[in-house]
């Protein structure tokens, strides 16, 4: 509370909100927490202050919500202890154990937040500012609160450039930042297969599913330790997986058989044992070139209704024959 003139009114007004806010809250003021630090105050002013608030009179420099204040300049006393606040904040004991990224953040986030609360309301000396980056800068480089010699780990000598790593001769191209955002991607053999096919991108999505070994089939519920049901619900055998239900069981092979006799193309039905992501691009190497997109589309097709009718068996309980499959094969591709 900050008062520039003193009158009686006034400071009975103030003790009336004070009784007022105590007896509806309970939160009565402690004037023995409570102090009165006048600013070029005559002695009869503050003797009537003092009278009608019973608190201990203190003298400049003060703190007033951790912020030191003062009529004049601040003694380095008042505001060494900030630069100890930030200092107790480094744990020395696992510095080294921080990595350079980790202690980035907490130098940012943390160290450099500390002194914000104090400069909103005084504007901190030089010596401050340098005392705070020194051990900010320490503790980045070396991971303690002391050093001794250089520690930033550069080259003595020799001027800094900007290196650019994605090319062999160390400069900057668009076409390299293009390729550098698929840098570590996970790729595999059907890939450029399966996007370019012509078909529902629902069907293109559950095939990538497939191939990445991500559909819920009973091995990876069994591998997460969820209860499934392990063996196919196809021919009820086998344990389930993704390329089991889709080209391995008798089942989808009995379906494929009759998917690719109509076309004349018996010899490309999937052995036992085949694996989808080296059926397929096998199997239509020996297409002529104008019918390789057609297999394409057919493949999406038939492993998107095969999967299909496995749901229906698990969480419907509704069987279909080889007949009816390949019914709403025919019918999905009229669509």
């Amino acid at each position: 509370m900050c008062l520039n003139y003193v009158h009686l009114e006034d400071l009975e007004f103030i003790q009336g909100i004070l009784s007022v806010f105590g007896a509806a809250s309970g939160l009565r003021t402690n004037f023995a927490k409570c102090s009165i630090t006048p600013i070029r105050c005559s002695d009869e002013d503050l003797e009537l202050v003092h009278s009608c608030f019973p608190c201990s009179i203190s003298d400049f420099p003060c703190t007033y919500l951790g912020i030191p204040l003062s009529v004049r300049k601040l003694p380095k006393a008042a505001l060494q202890p900030l630069v100890d606040r930030v200092a107790h904040r480094l744990p020395p004991s696992k510095g080294r154990l921080t990595t350079l990224a980790g202690g980035s953040v907490l130098v940012q986030s943390v160290l450099s937040s500390i002194p914000v609360h104090v400069s909103m309301a005084i504007g901190l000396p030089a010596w401050v500012v340098k005392a705070i980056d020194k051990k900010r800068r320490v503790f980045l480089w070396t991971g303690t609160d002391a050093v001794h010699g250089g520690q930033c780990q550069l080259s003595p000598g020799v001027r800094d450039r900007l290196v650019w790593c994605w090319t062999s001769d160390q400069r900057y191209s668009a076409r390299s930042a293009y390729q550098a955002f698929f840098f570590g991607q996970h790729s595999f053999a059907c890939a450029d297969l399966l996007w370019h096919a012509k078909g529902p991108a629902k069907c293109k999505f559950f095939l990538w599913f497939a191939f990445q070994r991500r559909c819920w089939t009973a091995d990876l519920l069994l591998k997460r330790g969820l209860d499934s049901h392990s063996a196919s619900p196809f021919c009820g055998q086998e344990l389930e997986t993704a390329n089991h239900i889709l080209l391995d069981c008798i089942f989808a092979r009995q379906v494929w058989l009759r998917v690719l006799s109509p076309l004349g193309w018996t010899t490309l039905s999937p052995p036992r044992g085949s694996c989808l992501q080296d059926w397929w691009p096998s199997s239509r190497v020996g297409l002529p070139g104008h019918l390789r997109a057609s297999f394409d589309s057919m493949v999406l097709l038939v492993s998107w209704q095969l999967w299909k009718e496995r749901n229906s068996r698990v969480f419907d309980s509704a069987l279909s024959s080889v007949s009816e499959v390949l019914e709403s094969i025919l019918s999905e591709g009229h669509l």
